[in-house]
């Protein structure tokens, strides 16, 4: 079964476009800085928070059971 493209092979294709698009024209420092960098930066933060927060997630969850067991509230 072919899949369509997702969210993030969308948002690719557009950064990979705006980087030829701006290599074709005559200040193309100016075009990287109004297009695909900002972009790009926006992209791999939300990656990163995404992935921070997965694991304060994991370790707040570890850190909860470790209480529950403590106090006696574990469930059966």
């Amino acid at each position: 079964m072919r899949e369509d493209m997702g969210v993030l092979g969308f948002a690719w294709t557009l950064l990979l476009l705006g980087t030829i698009a701006a290599a074709e024209t005559d200040q193309p420092v100016l075009w990287l800085l109004v297009g695909p960098v900002p972009f790009l930066v926006g992209f791999v933060l939300v990656v990163s928070l995404r992935q921070r927060f997965k694991s304060f997630g994991c370790q707040l969850s570890v850190v909860r059971k470790e209480n529950e067991e403590q106090v006696g509230m574990a469930p059966n």
